[in-house]
């Protein structure tokens, strides 16, 4: 039984995103690079984040897919997937009390995000 309370306050810590870091972010996406004409340019995004839960929403670029979700960790870093026709953009990031960023790649371009509470 000496062990079963060190164990539970593990398990809540590793279940729990930053309690205020929950809410609704917005800003922007912004393509770094790629080799398909649609790779340029910037676009609006914007992220919701629950609990462990994230939901990034918006294209990142033409055509790729609207809405990516993931796990967010305890520490705040979190890794997310945004399904598309030419396959997966793959998301790795931070959220913060005040903000998301995250760098991003598709199967034609890559970038960033930076979206604020």
């Amino acid at each position: 039984m000496r062990h079963s309370a060190p164990l539970a306050a593990l398990v809540l810590v590793l279940l729990a995103a930053p309690a205020s870091a929950g809410g609704t972010y917005e800003g922007a996406s912004s393509v770094a690079g790629g080799r398909d004409p649609v790779c340029a340019g910037v676009t609006q995004m914007r992220a919701v984040v629950s609990g462990s839960e994230i939901q990034l929403i918006g294209a990142v670029y033409e055509g790729a897919g609207e809405v990516g979700t993931g796990t967010v960790k305890s520490d705040g870093s979190f890794t997310a997937v945004k399904p598309t026709s030419k396959g997966n953009v793959t998301f790795s990031g931070r959220v913060t009390d005040h903000a998301v960023t995250a760098q991003w790649k598709g199967p034609d371009c890559y970038g960033a995000i930076d979206l604020q509470k």
